[in-house]
């Protein structure tokens, strides 16, 4: 048995400790309950050389048990020799021959009055019996109490004492035999093995790897010949031959734990095989790796939050202890720590961070969803949304195809039809490159028209429906929400009928934004609470309005740069079908809006609308009459119309003269010549006029002309179009109507 010469020490010897004669008598001061203090100062003090033994043999049998600890592994027990019952109270022999009595054939060998006058017994085994480490051992000890009552033979058993491997007696050297028959370790290897089944093989001490058995089994297969002799399932609790171990000849001496097995084998020198002792530390650190980046598939971190794929498809952000609890309860990774302190989730924390780190996770709308390279930089795709899946079969227009409804609807929707072929064209390539996950820039769309003619029907409905969903999008385009975040998860944002403001600053807010949103394919997406980042968002914004005079303001201020970004189109007086109610209308766009979406999959644009500029791909279409409103509603319109009043009086007091010119300053003196002039224009500057002037002129306005002389800026103002016809002008095409000179 491995004994202390002071309980200060880490070094043991071996010796029995009923043989043991001390070299010096035990003092009189440190016996009896009262003298504790005494006691343990004398046990402790180096000048002390005594006995302190234990039955419990470590890792390393020349040093005393310890409990592991994050700082150590410390020197876990290897083998039990008997054990040790210590009670907190004196009994005398014929207390301590009753108490025997109830422990039947379970009789210890040897009891010793302790120091302090309490009673102490031994229980040795026949041979020692091997242990796989600190906690299985303190469990064990447990358990061992159901087996024999200790608690049975006398009062006060210190069960703090028996529980803890580590705990060594201070020998009294007041020993009595009781009887000389050891327990058989047989029958206690038998406890054992009863014990393993319900004690988890988890934690630092087994080397949890979390690798699956089937994969370890594979392994074994292949670096052990005799693995072949394993019959029946390789899985945990499953019993079979010691196959690693030469000369174990018993085809039931090991057990499948989950972080190694458990041998019983004679020849095996020691009960327990952690996976790192058979298959080797490259084996297990390649398996982990693979199977922790398994189990992190499709989980992302940005510096902030860490965002995961939720079943129905959608990215969410959780912070650092949500995501924990997922990697616990979900994907079965262990919070316990290893020998290094470190657990699975917090390695597949770590893991998230070095191989799952992205700049920023917004909606990329059709786009492939999950991490992907934007400029060089990690980026998550938040967007999981996908275009209507199409029809397989191939369709036609019309009242003989798959879609007679909405092929009616459309056919009588436009005024005049042949807007149709546009708008198709345009819808056609919006629906085909979001279907193909490679979405392509196209024109914002304007419809006016008159009420109940299908409008809102035509953008939330039908193209809302194609591509998923549709939203408002009136306070962002308008600058009322300086996030808008949630937009960019869908391709279609629409204004209904009056929701854009009526005064001039907004007005060309939205303006502004309608032209931007088609010309920018990126744009900054600020989420609340998250990591800003640019976007790329190559949806379209769809504006639908009366044809009343104050619905029609909505149309934009239109000018050359923004005309090529839009397109207008008109609806018809009158609806070519009848609405049936809202429950008819669902089933209806059910069963026909998968056909029509294969309709556009398949539909081939014609030569005369591709466009040159590859970056919208259509011609545009702009109505004459909406242009003409347009151009009638904008902040040019009013100048427009002193200009002509003005050109009028001064070309017709200067009849020999094409054209005037000078500053934005002299036209203004010029115009204030007027009173009538000046009083329709008080409100006028210099400037504004100026700013006015450039305006007509990007809107088309030939009449007028600009250039630099010097430190001023000149213009010319010609009595007819300044521009000189083409010899050869391109041939116009069919319904792209040119509009008219303000």
């Amino acid at each position: 048995m491995p004994y202390l010469t002071r309980l200060s020490t880490l070094s043991t010897s071996p010796g029995n400790p009923w043989e043991f004669q001390p070299l010096l008598p035990i003092p009189d001061n440190v016996r009896g309950k009262s003298n504790k203090k005494e006691r343990d100062r004398w046990i402790n003090d180096p000048g002390t050389d005594h006995n302190v033994y234990s039955l419990v043999v470590g890792v390393n049998p020349g040093q005393r048990v310890s409990a592991p600890s994050k700082l150590s592994e410390g020197n876990p027990p290897r083998e039990l020799l008997g054990f040790c019952a210590d009670y907190d109270a004196p009994v005398s022999e014929e207390a301590l021959k009753e108490g025997l009595a109830n422990l039947g054939r379970h009789q210890p060998n040897y009891f010793e009055r302790t120091l302090s006058g309490n009673a102490r017994l031994l229980w040795l085994f026949d041979k020692p019996v091997s242990v796989p480490g600190y906690q299985f051992t303190k469990e064990f000890f447990v358990f061992v109490q159901g087996k024999i009552r200790f608690d049975l033979v006398a009062p006060c058993l210190d069960k703090g004492a028996f529980e803890a491997p580590e705990r060594y007696y201070t020998n009294a050297c007041d020993w009595f035999v009781v009887q000389p028959t050891p327990l058989s370790s047989a029958m206690v290897t038998g406890w054992l093995q009863e014990f393993s089944t319900k004690f988890k093989w988890a934690g630092a001490e087994f080397n949890e790897v979390g690798i699956p058995l089937a994969e370890i089994a594979a392994e074994l297969a292949q670096k052990f010949p005799r693995f072949a002799e394993w019959t029946g399932p390789f899985e945990e609790g499953a019993q079979g031959p010691t196959f690693w171990v030469d000369g174990s000849l018993s085809p039931k001496s090991a057990i499948v734990r989950a972080t190694g097995m458990q041998t019983f084998a004679d020849h095996a020198g020691k009960p327990f095989f952690h996976w790192v002792d058979l298959l080797g530390t490259q084996f297990l650190d390649r398996t982990k790796a693979v199977n922790l980046g398994a189990a992190v598939d499709n989980i992302f971190f940005d510096g902030r939050s860490y965002f995961r794929q939720l079943p129905s498809g959608v990215y969410r952000p959780f912070d650092r202890s949500d995501l924990s609890q997922h990697l616990k309860v979900t994907r079965k990774l262990s919070p316990k720590p290893d020998k290094a302190g470190t657990s699975q989730i917090d390695s597949a924390l770590q893991f998230i961070q070095d191989h799952g780190n992205v700049v920023g996770a917004a909606p990329f709308a059709f786009r492939p969803h999950g991490r992907f390279f934007l400029n060089g930089e990690p980026v998550l795709n938040t967007h999981s949304r996908r275009v209507l899946t199409p029809a397989e079969k191939a369709t036609k227009w019309g009242e003989d195809g798959e879609f007679p409804w909405l092929s009616k609807f459309l056919t009588g929707f436009f005024d005049p039809t042949e807007q149709l072929e546009f708008f198709l064209a345009w819808l056609a390539r919006f629906y085909a490159t979001s279907h193909a996950l490679d979405p392509r820039s196209g024109h914002n769309i304007f419809i006016a028209g008159d009420q109940n003619t299908g409008k809102t029907l035509l953008s939330r409905r039908i193209i809302g429906g194609l591509m998923n969903g549709s939203v408002e999008a009136t306070d962002f385009l308008m600058g009322a929400d300086k996030f808008g975040s949630e937009l960019f998860d869908s391709a279609v944002w629409t204004i209904d009928d009056g929701t854009a403001a009526a005064d001039r600053s907004g007005h060309k807010r939205f303006s502004d934004a309608v032209k931007r949103m088609a010309a920018n394919p990126t744009h900054r997406y600020h989420a609340k609470f998250r990591v800003p980042l640019m976007v790329q968002w190559q949806g379209r914004v769809i504006v639908t309005c009366n044809r009343d005079e104050e619905s029609i303001q909505m149309l934009p201020d239109l000018s050359l740069t923004l005309l090529d970004k839009i397109m207008l189109f008109r609806a018809a007086d009158k609806a070519a079908v009848r609405f049936p109610e809202q429950a008819e209308m669902d089933r209806i766009l059910e069963r026909e809006l998968p056909w029509f979406a294969r309709f556009l999959l398949d539909y081939v644009t014609p030569e005369h609308l591709v466009s040159p500029d590859t970056r919208f791909g259509v011609r545009c279409h702009h109505d004459e009459s909406l242009v003409i409103v347009a151009n009638q509603s904008s902040r040019s319109a009013v100048l427009t119309e002193v200009l002509m009043d003005w050109k009028d009086d001064y070309f017709e007091g200067n009849k020999g003269c094409d054209k005037w010119e000078g500053t934005a300053y002299q036209l203004h003196k010029a115009i204030l010549m007027n009173p009538a002039s000046a009083q329709a224009t008080k409100s006028m500057t210099s400037e504004s006029l100026a700013r006015g002037l450039v305006t007509l002129k990007t809107k088309g306005d030939k009449t007028i002309e600009c250039r630099q002389d010097g430190p001023v800026r000149v213009f010319t103002i010609h009595r007819e179009n300044g521009e000189q016809p083409k010899e050869n002008p391109e041939p116009a095409v069919k319904s792209d109507s040119r509009f008219s000179k303000p």
